[in-house]
């Protein structure tokens, strides 16, 4: 395996663990300080994607422009984490959780796009190392979720609530993520591109036309990832306070359970992607999402049942299946920019799902918002739909103008 690839698979597990570990705590303690507010687990889960929504591309851009990877990783981790340490004399604070979040969102903005066009360099392989990147990513999120409930349990009995020890484990387990791409990375080598700075930041928001199906890919996707911001702030609430009873311990240990099944299930969503395709590998995931929704909320409170559909990987072979898709419609000069595309996409998706559910929640019920999460899905299948009928449509023209002209 390529040594760039082995050192961006280290970083993202260190990265994903400092991230577990305080998402999922402030996931269910921004309702407990603010008297169960479903409309704040929405803003802290908004806020967040909003910013990174609207500066990811400029990122991916950029490094596209300069032809780099490595500073753009090296300086967008160490920013996150040493903001992450802003936390520590702000953790009973909703307001002041909810600004740190969102301003750690912009230092993640500066180093994922650069990250995730490095891990899909090579555009053949591109689906195995998307899919050894996302098991690295589980197994991050499920060693920081192991740790932060472990901490959690430990602060609230021991520590009388002082869990700033969640947010030092944070800060430090993704600075070593930056110092890890700093001494062991080496730089791509990659031409800076021709042209004006200043002409490429004016068009940042237009869409590329490196591949005239990519808008129908951005659109599926934001409305995939629509549907699965709309139900998870939710979820895990049931999660917390259904199956763990309201224990940090337990909760911790279902968030590791689940990041379990995706560190097998995401390198083999890789290679099947490389081997069937992204775009069907996707498709088959929003079909499973369709059923898996309606039926996590009809047993919310079989905890059994509920914990075997948590552990479900479903969510390996959507993401995988997505960046495998951007990654074979795109070229390599505008890889980065594509990845911020996707990204943005995800995160608009983040903005605007949990404020509208957290919003329908508080009017008819947590389960009841829930269950209207899979509409949401149908259009990004039609959305699939139509890139794969215009894609087809493409290959047979130029099928017919290779046979016209061999003629």
């Amino acid at each position: 395996m390529d040594r760039n690839i082995k050192t961006i698979l280290a970083a993202v597990v260190l990265l994903q663990a400092g991230m577990a570990a305080y998402s999922n705590f402030f996931s269910v303690y921004i309702a407990e300080i603010t008297g169960g507010s479903y409309m704040a687990v929405a803003v802290f889960a908004a806020l967040p994607f909003a910013a990174y929504a609207f500066t990811s591309r400029i990122w991916g851009v950029l490094s596209d422009f300069f032809g780099a990877r490595r500073p753009f990783m090296i300086w967008g981790l160490f920013a996150m984490g040493a903001l992450t340490a802003l936390f520590i004399p702000f953790f009973n604070s909703a307001a002041m959780i909810i600004g740190i979040s969102t301003v750690v969102s912009l230092a993640n903005a500066v180093f994922m796009p650069a990250m995730l066009a490095a891990v899909s360099h090579d555009t053949e392989n591109s689906g195995k190392a998307l899919g050894l990147f996302d098991g690295a990513a589980a197994l991050g999120w499920g060693a920081g979720s192991m740790a932060m409930g472990l901490m959690a349990k430990f602060a609230s009995t021991d520590l009388k609530g002082d869990f700033s020890m969640i947010f030092m484990f944070s800060s430090a387990a993704i600075l070593l993520a930056s110092i890890v791409v700093m001494i062991f990375f080496h730089r791509l080598k990659l031409k800076r591109m021709e042209g004006k700075l200043s002409d490429m930041v004016k068009s940042t928001y237009k869409i590329s036309s490196s591949s005239p199906l990519l808008p129908l890919l951005y659109i599926a996707v934001l409305l995939g990832w629509f549907a699965l911001f709309w139900y998870v702030p939710l979820i895990k609430l049931n999660l917390f306070d259904d199956f763990a009873g309201g224990d940090w311990l337990l909760y911790g240990a279902a968030h590791a359970a689940a990041s379990f099944t995706s560190i097998f299930a995401s390198p083999f969503a890789g290679r099947l992607c490389d081997r069937i395709g992204g775009q069907r590998i996707m498709m088959g995931a929003m079909a499973a999402y369709m059923v898996y929704i309606p039926a996590a909320v009809f047993f919310a409170h079989d905890k059994l049942i509920f914990i075997i559909l948590w552990m479900l990987p479903i969510w390996s072979f959507f993401n995988v299946g997505i960046y495998s898709s951007g990654a074979r419609l795109s070229k390599i000069e505008h890889r980065a920019e594509t990845m911020g595309t996707l990204e943005s996409c995800r995160d608009l998706a983040g903005t605007a799902a949990p404020l509208g559910s957290g919003r329908l929640a508080s009017a008819i019920g947590r389960n009841q918002s829930i269950v209207f999460a899979p509409l949401f899905l149908v259009g990004a299948f039609i959305a699939m739909l139509l890139l794969r009928r215009k894609q087809a449509m493409e290959e047979k023209a130029t099928l017919f103008t290779q046979k016209t002209i061999s003629r």
